[in-house]
């Protein structure tokens, strides 16, 4: 096998990712696995047609058939592009029409799984549709809280309006991905996992390293707001303490409604000495409704699909929005960390967040290095746009600067933000 191709393409707030895999006529041809497709928040002059466009340059680069969809979580941002014309996006029919293979899924999107199953065929998936229904009324209704008086607040304002967009439930997307895994064509895969990808890529061995289930590791279910050795600087501010550390396995997260059925009091029919009260009470009211949201995007992240592609002495690793509680179950295992430590290429988890790139990971590349001539430099491609997530006054800004300066001085970063204006995509050959 020669070159693999990465086609990355400009997506804004998302991931997108079209992989070649070249094989002779005599092999069948070339075969091609699509890596999420989602947005939630486009690149600069753009249009709303983008999912579009892309959507007809993958068909034409795949020759009008896809050989595998993955799809590493429910976040908009990686599969809203799976979207049908029902919602006004045609985008989900065109990948439709392609007719993929195997549509491979975390094992948490079963749809033939009971609501209280640990494993795969045996989530919380009642719990957590009643999250995305609960962010989704927030949304609906947060610009309650626009007219507060400090401005600092407006600021977590927007941060929960941006991660309500993200949770809330593509049914679209979920619905079409699920006609497309009819048949048998559906993979539902946890940490082990046998992949029918080994046998749609011959001579490519697939590892799949998250997510753990439940059975395997209760501390999925859990997501400590900060880590001062793996996470990138997560500053200790009011807004981490004040979101809760883990979610007990026997309960769903504490999703009580927030906004009553009555309409805000406005500082006009309050009298002078009771505005600063009625101040602190909204200031207070938005940072639970942080809190709960914080913890639903923690949960769907925490799902993600990680995998490693392995072929010759080359090592792709796609890992999602993954973050350190699901990457946990497997670094602590030593064949795992050796078979990750001459990783070539790495997609950087959760578009340069503060807690997906574990330290325990990054420490673990040696093709890491200072010196931009070094031959098999590590390779790391970057799907984000800034200003749209987190807060650099509370050390959460994705990307992340601390993480980005470490990217950028040991390693040949990939970001999407630079492809120049007008490009749709960037191509990466490895190999």
């Amino acid at each position: 096998m020669t070159k693999i191709t990465i086609r990355a393409y400009n997506i804004g707030f998302g991931d997108c990712f079209l992989l070649k895999f070249p094989y002779s006529n005599s092999d069948g041809g070339d075969r091609f696995i699509l890596i999420d497709f989602g947005t939630s928040s486009r690149p600069k002059k753009t249009k709303t047609d983008l999912p579009v466009k892309i959507a007809k340059d993958i068909k034409a680069q795949c020759n009008g058939h896809l050989h595998a969809v993955v799809v590493t979580h429910r976040h908009k941002d990686h599969l809203s592009g799976f979207s049908t014309k029902r919602t006004g996006i045609e985008s989900g029919d065109i990948i439709a029409s392609l007719k993929p293979d195997l549509v491979v899924q975390p094992w948490t999107e079963d749809p033939e799984l009971p609501t209280d199953a640990t494993s795969p065929k045996k989530i919380y998936a009642e719990g957590l549709n009643l999250g995305l229904n609960f962010v989704k009324n927030i949304y609906k209704r947060v610009k309650f809280l626009r007219n507060l008086q400090d401005p600092k607040n407006l600021q977590l304002v927007e941060e929960i309006k941006f991660l309500g967009r993200s949770n809330i439930a593509n049914k679209s997307a979920v619905d079409k991905l699920i006609e497309m895994a009819k048949g048998d064509k559906g993979e539902y895969v946890h940490y082990g996992s046998e992949t029918r990808l080994n046998e749609i890529l011959p001579g490519v061995e697939v590892h799949v390293l998250g997510p753990p289930t439940i059975e395997q590791s209760e501390e999925v279910q859990k997501q400590r707001s900060k880590d001062a050795t793996e996470y990138w600087h997560m500053q200790n501010t009011i807004f981490q303490s004040l979101t809760p550390s883990s979610v007990s396995k026997d309960s769903t997260p504490p999703l009580f409604p927030l906004f009553p059925d009555v309409e805000p009091i406005s500082k006009e029919k309050l009298s002078p000495d009771s505005i600063w009260f009625a101040d602190r009470v909204k200031t207070t009211h938005l940072e639970q409704i942080y809190s709960i949201v914080r913890i639903l995007d923690r949960v769907l992240n925490n799902t993600s699909v990680i995998l490693l592609f392995e072929f010759g002495d080359k090592k792709l690793l796609f890992s999602g929005d993954a973050q350190i509680e699901n990457w946990e179950y497997a670094l602590a295992k030593p064949e795992i960390r050796k078979l990750l430590a001459d990783v070539n290429f790495y997609k950087v988890g959760h578009h340069g967040s503060l807690n997906a790139t574990p330290k325990i990971l990054w420490d673990l590349f040696k093709n890491r290095n200072e010196d931009k001539d070094y031959d098999n430099r590590l390779i790391c491609l970057l799907s984000t746009k800034k200003g749209k997530h987190g807060s650099f006054s509370r050390g959460t800004e994705v990307p992340r600067g601390k993480l980005l300066k470490e990217l950028k001085e040991n390693s040949n970063l990939i970001d999407t933000q630079e492809i120049e204006l007008g490009d749709l995509y960037t191509d990466i050959n490895i190999g």
